[in-house]
């Protein structure tokens, strides 16, 4: 019981040093190109997209259609992004297209949004509605897979670098050994055994504050909209006004995207300086993790 209290003890006094990594981890992540750009996609259009579904329904009863389609029109929604969700799984081929499909998705959802507006018959709503649902749906497909093989591939080419593994491997070790763990009673943790864990650990953990850190931010994205949607009177202005943000948005990352067209050289200084923040930062996470992991 007292070692284990001990050990609780010392976990929480390295707890700053792996919240550092943790941040650390995440300021890395959105430094790589696809994944800055797909997390200011989400930082919006998951937003958008929750207020959508939310109020499509009263949108449609402001237009006096009282007919209740409303379960069997979601339940199409789902079922063709579905299907077009799974007809996009080579996903990787737009691998060197993240700010066309981030730009192109964003302003189309936004159009798609103001369109639904304008009609004001119960058929032609649904159908734009099904092709923004859609549109969302293989988008969000698209930008899971594309965030995660950017970070785990980063990952995987931090442990690449000469002595970033062994020094990983190290810290696991040492990690253990202030535990009063053996590595003679732990095979797993010698070099050959235990440094595919460490890597595929070190993803999870990219990969966990990342989405996490983006859901976070997208929440408050969300009550700052509706906030400020809540003021209008109308369905119509709401839909508009979200609409009109997303096509805001996408005029924005366009200016970006040429902004950043004209400079490589800054880019490419970014790029170095998250693999310098990788090989800086793998080792010291790998044994935080460990040193919570034995204390839990």
């Amino acid at each position: 019981s007292s070692g284990h209290t001990e050990d609780c003890d010392e976990a929480y006094r390295d707890r700053p040093a792996t919240c550092k990594s943790l941040m650390g981890g995440l300021c890395s992540s959105l430094l790589l190109r696809r994944v800055a750009w797909w997390t200011a996609w989400a930082l919006w259009m998951n937003p958008v997209h929750g207020l959508a579904i939310t109020y499509w329904q009263g949108l449609v009863r402001s237009k006096n259609i009282l007919s209740d389609h409303n379960g069997a029109l979601l339940a199409i929604m789902y079922l063709f992004a579905a299907i077009f969700t799974f007809a996009s799984g080579n996903a990787a081929a737009l691998r060197n297209k993240s700010a066309c499909l981030v730009i192109s998705t964003m302003l189309g959802a936004g159009l798609l949004l103001v369109k639904v507006v304008d009609e004001y018959k119960e058929l032609q709503i649904y159908f734009w509605l099904l092709l923004y649902q859609c549109l969302f749906e293989v988008t969000t497909a698209i930008c899971t897979f594309q965030v995660g093989d950017e970070v785990t591939r980063s990952v995987a080419a931090t442990f690449a670098k000469p002595g970033a593994a062994a020094a990983a491997a190290d810290a696991k070790r040492m990690g253990h050994a202030a535990n009063g763990d053996s590595p003679g009673r732990k095979p797993s943790l010698l070099l050959g055994a235990g440094l595919p864990d460490v890597v595929r650990d070190i993803q999870t953990a990219r990969l966990t504050i990342l989405f996490s850190a983006t859901a976070i931010a997208s929440g408050a994205n969300e009550n700052l909209i509706l906030l400020v949607t809540n003021r209008s009177a109308s369905m119509d202005l709401r839909f508009d006004h979200l609409g009109c943000l997303l096509v805001a948005c996408a005029g924005a990352l366009a200016l970006a995207r040429c902004l950043e067209a004209t400079m490589p050289s800054r880019v490419a200084s970014a790029r170095r300086l998250a693999a310098g923040q990788d090989a800086a930062i793998e080792p010291l996470l790998s044994g935080d993790r460990d040193t919570l992991g034995q204390a839990c």
